[in-house]
């Protein structure tokens, strides 16, 4: 077995559907399988993947372990020699599991790579990023950034997404790496983010071993982001995760100075939100 493609489905059956369809579709001259983990879906029994597609690997947790425990109980299961976790919320176009199959097999110590990721209407989503920087987001999060503009475009890396290049970190959404890497994490995404910052984690453990994370811009796949939880719902996990991964990697007074950050943002949003509302019902 060449690659074991993991992906959770939580309450995206109509989504979830489209994207096993489109790997089967898509995925050509690769040995490949699909361990689909279902994380105690209300929506519609899981038992119905199976039918519509007898091939996959069917996993059904009884509770819902969140995209990190999900997607570890997949990698208990996996048999390939590499992983790709991939987002239940997208769909490929081209033989992108192929081709990123081929640059690994062309690069030698890589930790993880995803590719161009786009929304439907093909705007590209910036998937790779640096790593934290407290100073850049006090600077966006106060809004000084405007005034400090040129100490904030140095901070603030912009990548050309039409070009591959090696990066800090990537996104979960399409998340591929050689399983031997598993050696260096303990095997398994840490649990206590439940959601968002796990492939922050991971990039950082690969980082600081030598190896590099890439992005790859020759293929890509459409991603609708975010169909599994509402936008507000996916602010506080990801608030959460990232005050979780600054205390664990940065310490306490780091955390304290970005939980403060945080709310200013946080105060942002809901200012945002309410300003939206009454501009509707005028």
């Amino acid at each position: 077995m060449e690659v074991s493609i993991i992906i959770i489905n939580y309450n995206t059956y109509n989504y979830t559907s489209k994207c096993i369809q489109s790997v089967l579709t898509h995925t050509q001259q690769l040995q490949f399988e699909i361990i689909l983990v279902d994380n105690a879906s209300t929506e519609c029994d899981a038992e119905i993947f199976k039918q519509q597609f007898p091939e996959i690997h069917l996993i059904k947790s009884k509770t819902n372990l969140g995209f990190a425990g999900g997607n570890n109980m997949g990698i208990g299961a996996a048999k390939g020699k590499y992983i790709l976790l991939l987002n239940s919320d997208t769909e490929l176009v081209d033989n992108s599991i192929k081709y990123v199959y081929e640059h690994f097999l062309n690069n030698q110590l890589l930790g993880a790579a995803t590719v161009k990721i786009t929304y439907p209407n093909g705007v590209v989503q910036p998937v790779a990023n640096p790593f934290f920087s407290l100073e850049r987001h006090f600077l966006e999060s106060t809004r000084l950034c405007h005034i400090f503009k040129q100490r904030f475009k140095k901070l603030n890396i912009q990548y050309d997404y039409e070009q591959s290049f090696e990066c800090d970190w990537i996104w979960g959404t399409f998340f591929y790496f050689p399983k031997s890497n598993l050696k260096f994490t303990g095997g398994k995404l840490t649990e206590t983010f439940f959601m968002y910052c796990e492939d922050m984690e991971w990039c950082l453990i690969f980082k600081k071993l030598g190896l590099k994370n890439y992005y790859i811009s020759y293929t890509s796949i459409i991603h609708y982001i975010g169909k599994s939880s509402p936008s507000k719902k996916r602010r506080q996990l990801l608030s959460r995760s990232h005050l979780l991964f600054i205390r664990k990697y940065h310490g306490i007074l780091p955390f304290i100075l970005e939980y403060l950050l945080l709310t200013i943002d946080n105060l942002y949003f809901i200012y945002y939100d309410i300003l939206q509302k009454y501009k509707s019902r005028k």
